[in-house]
């Protein structure tokens, strides 16, 4: 953020020039904001989607109307439908972790850099590039808590038992899995006191 500095310190010029640049730095703040918000929110909702696919995802009926199949094969495609599942649900379950709290991230980077910026402005600037009120509800998709409270949505996906999750994932993901979310619960109740 630079302010043009060919007007004399304190002359009308000068305070017309700062409101400018400061409306200008704002506007160009919440537009990489909300490009990284709409990318980040349609790659979480697409893995979601797969997660918390209907009965599970890729579990399926291995008969067919109509058809017999022998056990045999059956079985086999049971097995390697499993496989598949393991393999693809770890990955998108850890990538969704990363997504969120990467995200979140960025958002703390986004929120610190605005704060050395502007100092004593830093909320008024905040609340700008939010457009939220003081008395709304609904956290901004520009905070990190936001994002950090969407890995708590992903574990209870993990723990419906409809889907399966936990099924495919052995111990050592899931004990992983539950030290990130340690992690962020911390995370999560630091912020709860930072504002109080």
């Amino acid at each position: 953020f630079h302010t043009n500095s060919k007007f004399a310190p304190g002359s009308l010029e000068s305070e017309i020039a700062m409101k400018r640049d400061k409306r200008n730095y704002i506007q160009k703040k919440r537009k990489h904001g909300l490009a990284l918000i709409k990318v980040a929110e349609v790659s979480y909702q697409s893995m979601m989607e797969l997660l918390t696919y209907e009965s599970g995802f890729l579990v399926s009926d291995s008969t067919e109307p109509g058809i017999v199949h022998p056990i045999d094969e059956i079985r086999e495609r049971s097995t390697q439908m499993h496989s598949l599942r393991s393999k693809c649900l770890s990955l998108v379950v850890f990538l969704t972790y990363r997504v969120l709290t990467e995200t979140a991230q960025w958002m703390n980077d986004f929120v610190e850099d605005i704060v050395q910026l502007f100092r004593d402005e830093a909320l008024d600037i905040l609340q700008r590039i939010h457009m939220i009120q003081d008395d709304e509800d609904s956290p901004s998709p520009f905070l990190p808590e936001s994002w950090h409270a969407k890995t708590f949505v992903l574990s209870d996906a993990l723990n419906e038992k409809n889907y399966g999750i936990l099924n495919c994932l052995n111990g050592e993901e899931i004990e992983y899995f539950q030290s990130l979310m340690n992690d962020t619960a911390k995370y999560l109740k630091e912020c709860e006191e930072r504002s109080i």
